[in-house]
């Protein structure tokens, strides 16, 4: 049996809700045998592919270059471990060839091709998302869009999407229903908040505002610094008090994620 695909792309520069969603859909996709495609760009691509890996999934990597034209080139690791056994790397364009602008849209209808759906993480408006989300439709191929805040220019991409007719999407188990995977290890949906609210409850003033800016994806602890609205040290002690009740974890380099 050929094992399903999903196309998951998203932006180049996602925010932390946009990294957390990609990291949990691809991941449970991965666990699920589904082949995860995407285009070893940075942001929402180098997630998707790095976390198959990290589950021992498989996942097709298309190039907007020649196969000897690594881009990004911090991605070379990343391209080498896919190359070794966990997928393949794909490309039709000639050796030597630079990535030019030009050949993003062209290679973005691969990834559309080689995937039975699309999942748009996250996407602005002028995205190049889009293009690869105009060729699912061509070529009959279903697009599902993650909702996203309605205060981020991220999400104003995803937001066109389901306007246009994209199935909204809250959880990878809706993707796998689709694909006519069976159910195995169910998650809980991603837009559940009912546990986190219980848990704000009993939590002071500054800690939910430092809470509010964490995922389960690290973000460095200047980072957080720089988007709340308080002074260092009550950023610095609601920390200690998360990681006190086991809410957060801190790890090396000053780096903050929630636990779990």
């Amino acid at each position: 049996k050929i094992s399903p695909s999903v196309g998951v792309i998203g932006s180049r520069r996602p925010t932390n809700y946009g990294k957390e969603a990609a990291y949990k859909f691809s991941k449970r996709l991965a666990e699920a045998g589904v082949v995860v495609v995407s285009g070893l760009a940075r942001g929402i691509d180098t997630i998707a592919h790095k976390v198959c890996l990290e589950v021992e999934g498989k996942t097709i990597a298309i190039l907007g270059s020649g196969l000897d034209v690594v881009y990004p080139p911090e991605n070379k690791p990343l391209f080498d471990k896919i190359s070794d056994g966990y997928g393949a790397v794909v490309s039709e364009f000639p050796f030597g060839t630079s990535p030019r602008k030009e050949n993003f849209p062209i290679r973005n209808r691969l990834i559309s091709g080689f995937s039975e759906a699309i999942l748009v993480v996250e996407a602005g408006k002028k995205s190049g998302t889009l293009i690869t989300a105009k060729w699912a439709l061509n070529q009959g191929k279903e697009v599902f869009a993650v909702p996203g805040s309605i205060f981020s220019p991220q999400s104003e991409g995803t937001h066109f999407l389901i306007k246009s007719g994209a199935q909204p999407v809250f959880s990878p188990e809706e993707l796998l229903e689709f694909l006519g995977v069976q159910e195995k290890d169910k998650i809980p949906n991603l837009f559940d908040f009912g546990q986190a609210e219980a848990t704000q409850e009993k939590l002071t003033k500054e800690e939910k505002e430092v809470l509010s800016f964490l995922s389960s994806y690290p973000i460095h602890l200047e980072d957080l610094l720089l988007q709340t609205d308080l002074p260092a040290s009550e950023v610095l002690s609601a920390i200690t008090e998360l990681e006190f009740k086991g809410i957060v974890q801190v790890l090396p380099g000053n780096f903050i994620k929630l636990k779990g």
